[in-house]
């Protein structure tokens, strides 16, 4: 299930073993960011040892592959030349390739810690190769296909990160290990990119759960003061990638926050800085309901203000570029919206993007994030807005 794609910036960061998984979220992808042994890599192309490189490592920590066309590159030269798109990758130094040349070449993990009746799903970003077009498949062992065989396209050379965001089906773990694996097949060398795998509970929101205060994380400093502050911190149920320039969480007092109220809600906000974005996952819309979303924002104070944002979900606008009012937090609301579920699989992707119009070193904080549903008009009253729009339509048609 290709998901929708985000664009995003992300700027070289060193992450470790668990740093790649949500601290409250029992199954941990290790190395899902591939920087464990990234550095190792040192060989042009980057391939595995096995596959010509005796300079570099047998294996890709934490991970076995089918086939010998596996390894990683760096977001810079001269080990690059699968990851020569001109992206650097979403989360760290580095990422992994999965090459396919007229075959299938896997690279899967033994992931523990499921609890076998529970909802989860795997989110990870993906990328191609330039003039590679590889199909991919995400499989967990138990259950079958996840993500049915899709197509990625090469993208890239924009300051916005387009490294894709994609989120497979939610599945019911029958086991405390599944082993996801990601196949990579093509006609021809096409090669896959691939970035931040992580498992996630489902959770049944949007109308309550998550982490929509942003105050479930595990690297921020108990202690407020400057440098209380992360970009791409490891415990969040959100996708922030970025380093130095990017998306984060911050909190009370930090370099960031230090001229500004408290959060509004908890001790902790979430930053967007120049035009980069943050994402989460929710389920459990009711497609045929109307909902509003609601959140505190505020630009931040005394340097690096007024940077605009959107808010989109499952690539659908539904709170309108803006800026936020001052360095004051303010509650608004979205207008009215039905959800459009646009992989038609009940899980939509809920993503605050920075615009940056104004352009230069900008940020905005957003907080307490809370979707409303709608209540069901009385029949009286739906009767008489029927009654209304027949009465519009009757004038229209006779104005025609």
């Amino acid at each position: 299930m290709l998901k929708a794609r985000s664009s995003l910036i992300a700027i070289a960061a060193a992450s470790l073993l668990a740093a790649d998984g949500p601290a409250w979220a029992v199954p941990v992808v290790i190395n899902g960011s591939f920087e464990a042994n990234g550095a190792a890599f040192v060989q042009f192309p980057g391939y595995i040892q096995v596959n010509g490189n005796p300079s570099n490592p047998a294996s890709i920590t934490g991970w076995t592959n089918i086939g010998n066309s596996v390894g990683i590159n760096s977001g810079a030269a001269p080990i690059n030349p699968f990851a020569d798109n001109g992206d650097t990758p979403p989360l760290g130094s580095f990422v992994a390739f999965i090459q396919a040349v007229n075959t299938t070449t896997t690279l899967e993990q033994a992931v523990n810690g499921f609890d076998i009746g529970k909802q989860y799903y795997v989110t990870y970003r993906d990328n191609a190769r330039s003039g590679s077009a590889p199909s991919l498949t995400v499989n967990a062992s138990g259950i079958g296909v996840i993500d049915a065989a899709h197509t990625i396209t090469a993208v890239g050379g924009s300051p916005a990160n387009p490294y894709i965001y994609d989120v497979t089906n939610a599945f019911t773990a029958t086991a405390t290990t599944h082993t996801v694996s990601f196949a990579v097949t093509g006609v021809g060398d096409q090669t896959l990119l691939l970035d931040n795998v992580r498992v996630h509970e489902r959770d049944a929101r949007p109308d309550s759960g998550g982490n929509l205060g942003f105050e479930t994380v595990d690297n921020i400093p108990t202690n407020f003061g400057a440098g209380a502050f992360r970009y791409n911190p490891a415990g969040a149920s959100w996708d922030f990638p970025g380093n130095n320039a990017g998306t984060g969480i911050a909190s009370n007092g930090s370099g960031f926050t230090a001229a500004n109220p408290p959060a509004p809600e908890g001790t902790n906000v979430a930053f967007i800085q120049g035009a980069t974005s943050f994402t989460d996952v929710f389920y459990d819309f009711d497609v045929t309901r109307q909902y509003t979303l609601s959140f505190a924002e505020a630009n931040r104070a005394g340097i690096g203000g007024l940077n605009d944002f959107e808010v989109l979900l499952d690539g659908r606008v539904i709170f309108a570029q803006h800026f936020a009012a001052g360095t004051s937090y303010t509650n608004v609301t979205s207008p009215t919206f039905r959800p459009v579920d646009a992989g038609n699989d009940g899980a939509f992707i809920l993503q605050f993007r920075g615009i940056n119009s104004l352009t230069g070193d900008r940020t905005v904080f957003v907080d307490n994030i809370q979707f409303a549903l709608l209540p069901i008009p009385e029949p009286a009253t739906a009767s008489l807005a029927l009654l209304g729009l027949g009465g519009l339509m009757l004038r229209r048609r006779r104005m025609a």
